[in-house]
């Protein structure tokens, strides 16, 4: 049974591959909204411009969403069309099984929460044309098969579910938790999360450290600096530019202290976290210190 039905979605990717390669770019870049590194570059958008809390509980998600599809892969097991079918051209390798699709879920969970938390008409017309261009994508790349696109859908679609019926409540047991609660939790849930994965890659310690001190930075900056909600474009895209420069060169210097006093593995790691604390903390900080918050300067 699983045999026939893989090798009637070979016939599928055959199909979309025949397109190749006049159509490489294209889906290429339509598969980047369900990639890790595209989030990477969302969330802070969302930190810093839009809503603290909405980015917060995305990253989350995102999280749950990879740790979910990445045991489901590994019980699964289930190969790659190209690793099925010599026929099939791996226009776009990746890791681990094929089912489920991992960028189908995440575009479900995550730009589905976006599109219900936003209720706007574009927003919603954006997730629907993705929840149908992403997975097309992946099917021309040779990735996935359209059984494993299913399976994303469905997952994708629990969690979502899940996440909606869950915010009210945890919201309200947050709120009254104590300060140093929230900053632990905040400090440790997420990199567990993270760290419970199966270790498809060889830097999951670094996102966990780097969540570790967003985490806290999340937690203390709700408490002391000001939120930089809304405001004018231009004022949004001055938070962006500043917060992406000033992160970028706290990493680089980070990354020149670790080489000068000779840190690797765990300690050279560790220094993902104060990257991720000034994220969430130094940066907004630094917004209202410039101005860039939509009212006077910090004092």
């Amino acid at each position: 049974m699983v045999d026939a039905i893989l090798r009637a979605g070979v016939v599928w990717v055959l199909w979309l591959q025949q397109f190749s390669p006049a159509l490489d770019g294209l889906m290429v870049a339509l598969t980047l909204p369900g990639e890790v590194v595209f989030y990477l570059a969302l969330f802070p958008l969302l930190y810093w411009c839009v809503d603290r809390r909405l980015a917060a509980r995305l990253t989350l998600l995102c999280i749950l969403s990879l740790n979910l599809n990445a045991w489901a892969k590994e019980i699964v097991a289930q190969p790659r069309p190209y690793q099925y079918d010599p026929r099939v051209k791996p226009l776009r390798e990746a890791a681990g099984g094929g089912l489920p699709s991992g960028h189908t879920q995440n575009t479900v969970a995550v730009w589905g929460y976006l599109a219900a938390w936003a209720r706007r008409p574009w927003i919603t017309a954006l997730f629907v044309a993705l929840l149908v261009l992403v997975p097309l994508s992946r099917l021309y790349l040779g990735a996935h098969f359209p059984s494993d696109l299913v399976g994303g859908y469905l997952l994708g679609a629990l969690l979502l579910w899940l996440a909606w019926r869950a915010e009210a409540p945890a919201a309200r047991a947050w709120g009254r938790l104590p300060l140093g609660v929230r900053l632990a939790l905040a400090a440790t849930l997420p990199p567990l999360i993270l760290l419970a994965m199966p270790p498809l890659h060889e830097r999951i310690l670094d996102g966990a450290l780097l969540l570790a001190g967003a985490g806290a930075g999340v937690v203390l900056a709700e408490r002391w600096v000001p939120e930089a909600r809304g405001g004018a474009l231009w004022r949004r895209g001055l938070r962006l530019l500043v917060g992406l420069l000033t992160t970028l060169a706290f990493y680089l210097a980070l990354e020149a202290l670790a080489r000068v006093v000779g840190w690797s593995g765990l300690a050279g790691a560790a220094l993902y976290a104060p990257l991720g604390l000034w994220g969430a903390l130094g940066a907004p900080w630094l917004f209202g210190r410039l101005g860039l918050t939509g009212g006077a300067p910090c004092s």
